[in-house]
């Protein structure tokens, strides 16, 4: 039996796509400040272990005062739009079917923080021996390995845009880490930092689309601060130079800056995105995410004052451009190729959906 579409609902759809599109764009300059601020707090001696720990542990307590219990939570689960879904009256069958029942939002929310840990941790290591700006275009290939990694994970095919995209994006990194200085350790880091950051937002996709937004962010904040504190005292066991009362000074002096990256560039961005990539596929939210490079170079000149050479202009603008050029065609393409959605109601055996998403050329099935 298939659902005729209500014209009202298409333009809620579109109402909330906007506001998450919007969202999904200021977590992207709020992470673009990030790199300069998290810089300066390790250049006043905390080590990366304790930046991350700190900045974890107070962003996951706030977040569970502000946040609902799980059972108010979940009644206001059911009210939200989501992915792919087309009336609210189905919501409430998934829930019913237990979508988004039990422990699902912890189990999901602990898989995101491991990929969370990941992803912060290696770039904070890898900022002890790179630059902000080097270190955020190099995160930007994110942007470029979820539609690999959704192929090979998934088996989503993403239009050639795409990947004519990757390779602009991949020669522009090679121009910029052979920028004023050879390669480092660093950079290879933050290479790291940036395949588990993509992991994080094309498994973000499933999980946002099935869980409260809050509760996901509040279990990926606490398992990303138990990972860190576990850090933090390997580090305070193996390292013979650990000394903690050298680590309470330097937590005083950048304590404006963990405040900032606790309570906004995490607490706040973590929520954001999970609200924000309930409406929005990982493809299109990564080419969003494209221009925090941009707004990472334009704040490390304004706080650091770091400056890219010829050769890391290019590789830079090489970057952007294929960003924005593939978030265009992300946009246009959708108006242009989205088709409508079959949705199958409940049979003997629960509740089946079938969606298919045109953006960026990719066909799924949930």
């Amino acid at each position: 039996m298939q659902v005729d579409e209500d014209p009202s609902e298409d333009d809620n759809r579109s109402s909330t796509a906007g506001w998450s599109t919007l969202l999904l764009n200021a977590v992207t300059i709020i992470w673009g400040t990030q790199h300069a601020v998290i810089k300066v707090a390790l250049e006043e001696g905390c080590s990366p272990a304790t930046v991350n720990a700190v900045r974890f542990a107070v962003a996951a307590a706030l977040l569970t005062i502000w946040t609902p219990s799980a059972s108010k939570a979940a009644s206001v689960h059911t009210s939200l739009p989501s992915k792919g879904v087309r009336t609210g009256a189905l919501i409430r069958e998934l829930d019913a079917a237990g979508g988004a029942a039990g422990s699902q939002w912890a189990l999901a929310g602990a898989e995101l923080g491991l990929w969370t840990f990941l992803g912060f941790a290696l770039q904070s290591v890898g900022l002890l021996t790179t630059t902000v700006s080097r270190s955020a275009f190099l995160l930007y290939l994110n942007v470029k390995l979820v539609p690999a990694f959704s192929f090979v994970l998934n088996g989503r095919r993403s239009a050639w845009s795409v990947w004519a995209g990757a390779a602009a994006a991949v020669a522009g990194t090679c121009l910029l880490c052979g920028d004023g200085s050879p390669p480092n350790i660093g950079d290879a880091w933050s290479l790291a930092a940036a395949a588990a950051s993509a992991m994080y937002i094309l498994r973000l996709e499933k999980h946002a689309s099935t869980c409260n937004p809050a509760l996901l962010s509040r279990a990926a904040l606490w398992t990303t601060a138990f990972l860190c504190a576990i850090w933090v005292c390997v580090e305070a066991a193996y390292n013979d130079d650990f000394d903690p009362q050298a680590v309470l000074q330097a937590l005083t002096h950048t304590a404006p800056q963990l405040a900032y990256l606790s309570i906004v560039a995490t607490a706040c961005t973590t929520w954001l995105q999970a609200v924000g990539q309930r409406v929005i596929p990982a493809e299109r939210a990564a080419l969003i995410y494209a221009m925090d490079p941009v707004y990472a170079a334009i704040f490390a000149y304004l706080f650091l004052g770091e400056t890219l050479g010829p050769q890391g202009v290019v590789g830079a603008g090489m970057i952007s451009i294929a960003a924005i050029l593939n978030q265009m065609y992300a946009v246009t393409g959708r108006k242009g190729q989205e088709r409508r959605t079959s949705v199958q109601l409940p049979m003997d055996d629960g509740v089946s959906l079938m969606t298919e998403d045109a953006t960026e050329g990719s066909t799924k099935h949930d």
